[in-house]
């Protein structure tokens, strides 16, 4: 199924993607402790872009195709245009968690 996007997409190493996955969870834990857990995803989704910088990019469009099917979706932040990041806000964790 062909995935394309508007930023051309790294490949990296496992231990390559591994540092830069616990880079940021390290960040958003931090931005998570010092906000707290009252804003928006939106917000925390700022936030850690501005302490990344230019090696993150919020909301990317990624667009799956196959045949007739067509479906796009949007990675909230993707950072060194390989590590994809989910983010998620929530009150409180429940079963789904």
């Amino acid at each position: 199924m062909p995935i394309k996007t508007s930023v051309p997409l790294r490949h990296f190493s496992q231990e390559d993607f591994g540092k830069v996955a616990y880079e940021g969870g390290d960040h958003a834990v931090e931005v998570h402790d010092s906000l707290g857990r009252i804003f928006h995803e939106s917000i925390y989704r700022s936030t850690l872009q501005q302490i990344l910088g230019n090696r993150s990019i919020q909301e990317l469009q990624i667009c799956l195709t196959h045949q007739g099917f067509r479906k796009e979706l949007y990675v909230d932040l993707l950072v060194d245009l390989s590590c994809p990041f989910e983010l998620k806000a929530s009150s409180s964790l429940t079963d789904a968690h």
